[in-house]
């Protein structure tokens, strides 16, 4: 391995103890921090990979809420290929919903894919970013064509920084999703058993998910917030 993949590899896996530290510290789970710094040092002699999976089995020890959900985000396979895998593991696992939950779920479609183009771009993949637009945007098409065709002229990662789609969704606000307590279930479940941490880091970092109550007949459709950022 080369030096500077070394040196990359030994930060990521850094950042990666300090994400599960910061997690165990807000729960105040003083036990578990003292437990994962006396056993990280061990861990990461495996590099990440033994790492994440540490983190994974620890959180699955604790809330199984989407939003309360746990370490995964940091946790994500590096390759730009995940981006794409993930996406369309959602969408499909969406597709074969039952009519209720499809129409909850489905909502958080769209964001993730936005945000998913904008991480690929952040990260240099900009090849990837564009062959994600390209292959999915149909499925976003034509309630969402103008802001796609807005994304379409973002080539760099200093673009992030100034164009008016990416501000609006990285700086300004979050995207509001509703879900049921069932939707909430089996979307957490799911996610969980097919291990899509990208997917849960994503969601807890970008999207305000409202929990409003047992199923989906307990809120009139005129409450929700359908695709949109900041509810």
């Amino acid at each position: 391995m080369e030096a500077g993949s070394v040196e990359a590899s030994k930060k990521r896996e850094t950042e990666l103890r300090k994400i599960v530290l910061s997690w165990l510290e807000k729960k105040s789970y003083t036990s578990a921090v003292a437990a994962f710094q006396k056993e990280s040092s061990v861990v990461s002699n495996g590099g990440a990979a033994d790492l994440t999976e540490y983190a994974f089995t620890k959180g699955m020890e604790s809330d199984m809420c989407i939003k309360n959900y746990i370490l995964q985000w940091g946790m994500e396979d590096m390759q730009a290929s995940r981006y794409e895998e993930s996406y369309v593991e959602l969408r499909d696992w969406c597709l074969k919903l039952l009519d209720d939950n499809k129409c909850e779920i489905s909502e958080l479609l769209y964001p993730v894919f936005v945000h998913s183009f904008f991480e690929l771009v952040g990260k240099q993949f900009v090849p990837e970013a564009k062959e994600l637009l390209h292959r999915h945007r149909n499925d976003h098409e034509p309630e969402h064509s103008d802001e796609i065709e807005l994304l379409v002229s973002i080539s760099d990662a200093s673009h992030l920084e100034t164009h008016s789609v990416a501000k609006r969704y990285l700086r300004h606000t979050k995207s509001r999703i509703w879900l049921s307590h069932d939707s909430d279930r089996a979307l957490t479940e799911f996610l969980h058993n097919n291990r899509l941490s990208l997917v849960v880091r994503i969601i807890n970092q970008h999207l305000d998910v409202v929990i409003y109550g047992p199923t989906v007949h307990d809120v009139p459709p005129s409450v929700r917030v359908l695709h949109k950022v900041g509810g």
